[in-house]
């Protein structure tokens, strides 16, 4: 996975007048060696596609949840990430067959990966999946779902930066693309179960494009989606502990024995939240 073009803050300015000592600096937005060298998170992502066909419209769901072990190391450049899953759910749905399910038994190993303090990630490993699996998750689902982009530097309230995120992953019968654009702004503080965590909004968009096998079709899909969310950052723990994004938009869809693409309608989200260590 890459991360490219993540621009500097906007809009930043910090002025002190008629101080006699200058505060501590406050911490700074950036990945690197957080207070804990292990966490768990919870992770899920689901897609529903609604296809048009001549009059009649189907349902296309694809659908993961899971629990992971997620262990930090220091790097040269910023840290080094181990993500092992402790226990996977995923079903594959369409009107061509009976779904089709995966568990954790479909997962070979562990995913490592290095970020730099902004979020690029360059992946060194990636566990041995089901062709199943392979359809609704790979590394760039996780990098992405996980470690959003940010500024790696001291933010305020007002600050915003934008990521543009251009990745291609997957394996086996699952391939897929995307290409995003997201606006992070800092809203200010947010409580959450009396622990306070730094909130940012994200807005933009991404272009995805798939190809999976159901029911032994090749399908091939793209679509633009509207994407928001939010993510909260545990700034003394130097860690994410929420990430949440969804999107909608439309796009088209190829089946086989159909000679023409069909419309459709897509609706995702996807969620990590730190469960502890």
């Amino acid at each position: 996975m890459k991360r490219r073009n993540v621009t500097g803050l906007l809009l930043m300015s910090a002025l002190v007048v008629g101080c006699t000592a200058t505060p501590p600096a406050p911490p700074a937005l950036a990945y690197g060696m957080p207070a804990d060298a292990e966490a768990v998170y919870d992770f899920g992502d689901t897609t529903v596609v609604y296809v048009d066909a001549m009059g009649q419209r189907m349902e296309l769901g694809m659908g993961m949840s899971g629990v992971y072990d997620v262990m930090y190391a220091p790097a040269s450049t910023g840290v080094d990430v181990t993500m092992a899953a402790r226990s996977f759910s995923a079903t594959v749905t369409s009107p061509m067959g009976a779904p089709i399910r995966a568990d954790e038994s479909d997962i070979d190993g562990e995913l490592t990966f290095t970020l730099d303090r902004v979020g690029n990630a360059t992946v060194t490993g990636e566990p041995g999946v089901s062709d199943v699996v392979s359809q609704v998750l790979s590394g760039v689902v996780l990098v992405q779902g996980f470690f959003p982009g940010l500024p790696g530097r001291a933010v305020v309230p007002g600050d915003s930066w934008v990521d543009t995120i251009d990745v291609v992953g997957g394996a086996g019968e699952g391939q897929r693309s995307d290409f995003s654009i997201l606006r992070y702004t800092v809203q200010g503080d947010s409580t959450v179960d009396g622990r306070t965590y730094l909130s940012i909004a994200l807005e933009g968009t991404t272009e995805i494009s798939t190809e999976m096998d159901m029911g032994g079709m090749t399908i091939s899909q793209s679509s633009d989606l509207e994407m928001e969310g939010h993510i909260l950052w545990d700034l003394p723990a130097g860690r994410v502990f929420e990430t949440r994004r969804s999107g909608r938009g439309s796009g088209t869809v190829s089946v086989p024995n159909i000679p023409f693409p069909l419309p459709i309608q897509v609706e995702t989200s996807q969620l990590a939240r730190f469960r502890g260590n």
